[in-house]
């Protein structure tokens, strides 16, 4: 395992003709079938070569149970986990199923994006570069779409990602934060708190190095593992040609007073 604790890397990297490595993506979710059947027909969409990828989906108690999708990979399935149908349990549902996948890198992702085709490609380009990556890919935030999975998918294969909407938004203090420590190349103490789980990859040895989510947390779970990637020295990385649109309002702007109350306590003990 190769590891730093400085942060220097390529100002740049191609994605590659010639790739290896093979992926896991995972998809904790509960409930929300209407997107995720988008956020898998733009995963069908993907550059990186397909036989190299397998999708699985954590089912933590939908009702209904989900359903694969018609537009997916090929290698896709629903794995359920049993919680309590009163907490949500992305945290432990994810160390379950992640605990017993083979991939060289995880990609996760949730079930309310949309990709550019070549998205997982820049998040592979670095892992083959160097085992040592935490990989975030670039995300803005879209009100309202028409599209169905078939029509997502005929846009996306015709190269038309970015045409997708006129109108988006950003996370201001995310991406101011981007600006300053120049995509974490200079993360400084608080670099950690950009790191966040709509799109990111890791490799498989350092996701188990790490020991995966911390599972006494409910919220702020992203946060509080890209605390221990940086102070593990692997370097993370904001690749901002890994385009996606996230589907509508994060769940820190929908509840951002609770989140607050849990997240700032609980956080403040780690």
């Amino acid at each position: 395992m190769a590891q730093t604790f400085r942060f220097e890397r390529p100002d740049d990297l191609e994605i590659l003709q010639q790739t290896k490595l093979s992926v896991a993506v995972v998809i904790s979710c509960r409930g929300g079938q209407e997107k995720l059947d988008l956020t898998l027909a733009s995963i069908a969409a993907q550059s990186y070569p397909s036989k190299l990828v397998s999708v699985y989906i954590v089912d933590d108690g939908s009702e209904p149970a989900l359903k694969l999708a018609k537009i997916r990979p090929a290698k896709t399935k629903i794995i359920n986990y049993k919680n309590d149908p009163k907490k949500w349990g992305k945290t432990k549902a994810t160390n379950a199923v992640t605990a017993g996948l083979k991939e060289d890198v995880f990609w996760f992702v949730d079930a309310d994006m949309v990709f550019d085709p070549d998205h997982l490609a820049h998040h592979m380009k670095w892992h083959h570069d160097a085992d040592d990556y935490a990989v975030l890919g670039w995300k803005r935030f879209v009100k309202e779409w028409n599209y169905t999975p078939a029509s997502l998918k005929k846009s996306l294969d015709n190269s038309e990602f970015l045409d997708l909407h006129e109108e988006h938004w950003g996370k201001e203090l995310w991406e101011t934060r981007s600006d300053k420590t120049n995509d974490l190349r200079n993360p400084g103490v608080e670099g950690f708190r950009n790191f966040v789980g709509a799109t990111f990859s890791i490799t498989n040895k350092s996701w188990k190095l790490l020991g995966g989510y911390n599972p006494d947390l409910v919220t702020g779970e992203d946060v509080e593992l890209g605390y221990r990637i940086q102070q593990a020295g692997f370097r993370t990385v904001i690749d901002r040609q890994a385009h996606s649109w996230h589907l509508g309002y994060s769940t820190y702007e929908k509840f951002a007073d609770e989140l607050k109350r849990h997240n700032d306590p609980t956080l403040a003990q780690y």
